[in-house]
């Protein structure tokens, strides 16, 4: 464990499914005597797995575990089974939410004096849905039902609203008689109204704003909870809305974009980019504000995260 004094204490959240061993890298990695682990597995892996390969007092496996399905509101529901832990251990200081494929592109030292220097402020990516979406994207995400067959990547159907296409499904199977009576009998809407925000679902938060969240959450828990839990990807839109809905009535609440770096944009390649050796430059150039990279995968390169722990060690 590196010692580092007179720093913030923070908190890493972190939802992790593969790779015992990747995980225990990163937490290694990141580990000071300021620092604590709560760890979210997903319920279809073997959490014993986990626990043999990382023993360390300052890392807990929570209990609340969920069937995370991609694109699904149990994403939402495992970070937040993660943040009531954290709120519960009464954590002070950065609560900062990674997966287990994330690692850091910066040495230890340079994080938390850079969290600590933005103590105050909050970094999440966080802009209105129509300059990140397509209408039609926008309208898939916050007008339509997601129905899930299974918990299968992609195992789900999207539909909008009665039609021919909604009846089709239902003839086909593809959704049930339950699903299609809510197509007739309820709008997809919150009851507050509210300007949908979104962007990466990885963040840093301050745990001033954590409480205030989950102060929010707690309020309006049978609304959000309706509505979230049939919108496709709502990680990518429901803490950024609730914060943007927050910093309408409180100007405490100080957001810059988030401390994660994802590549996207790179062209023949499955998105987001998994690294590997060759990106170590693309990587240690990063602005000083992106403190961390994903993501990595050791059965696809194992090298790139040898290569980063010598270029982000404290010499």
């Amino acid at each position: 464990m590196i010692i580092i004094s007179n720093l913030m204490d923070i908190t890493y959240i972190i939802q992790a499914h593969k790779h015992p061993l990747q995980l225990k890298r990163l937490i290694t990695v990141l580990n000071t005597k300021n620092a604590s682990f709560y760890v979210h597995i997903d319920v279809k892996s073997n959490i014993e797995d986990f626990k043999k390969t990382i023993s360390l007092e300052n890392v807990f496996f929570i209990k609340e575990r969920v069937d995370c399905i991609w694109g699904d509101f149990s994403q939402v529901k495992a970070t937040l089974n993660l943040i009531k832990n954290v709120i519960r251990d009464n954590r002070s200081g950065f609560v900062v939410f990674l997966s287990g494929q994330d690692y850091p592109i910066k040495n230890v030292n340079t994080i938390e004096s850079f969290l600590l220097e933005n103590k105050k402020g909050n970094f999440i990516s966080l802009k209105p849905i129509n300059e990140l979406w397509s209408k039609k994207e926008c309208d898939s995400r916050v007008k339509s039902y997601r129905f899930n067959y299974s918990s299968k990547r992609g195992d789900c159907v999207i539909v909008s609203k009665l039609n021919k296409y909604s009846v089709k499904c239902l003839l086909k199977g593809k959704i049930t008689f339950r699903q299609f009576l809510r197509l007739i009998f309820y709008k997809k809407e919150l009851k507050n109204t509210v300007n949908f925000h979104g962007g990466s679902n990885w963040w840093a938060l301050n745990t001033e704003t954590i409480a205030k969240v989950n102060t929010y959450i707690s309020k309006n828990k049978e609304d959000l909870f309706s509505f979230f839990k049939y919108t496709h990807c709502s990680d990518e839109i429901f803490f950024q809305t609730i914060i943007n809905t927050l910093m309408k009535t409180d100007n405490s609440i100080n957001v810059e974009d988030s401390v994660t770096y994802v590549n996207w944009f790179r062209k023949k390649c499955t998105l987001p980019v998994t690294f590997n050796k060759d990106d170590l430059s693309e990587l240690i150039n990063q602005p000083s504000s992106k403190l961390f990279a994903r993501k990595f995968d050791i059965d696809f390169d194992e090298e790139i995260l040898d290569l980063l722990d010598k270029e982000i060690s404290i010499k």
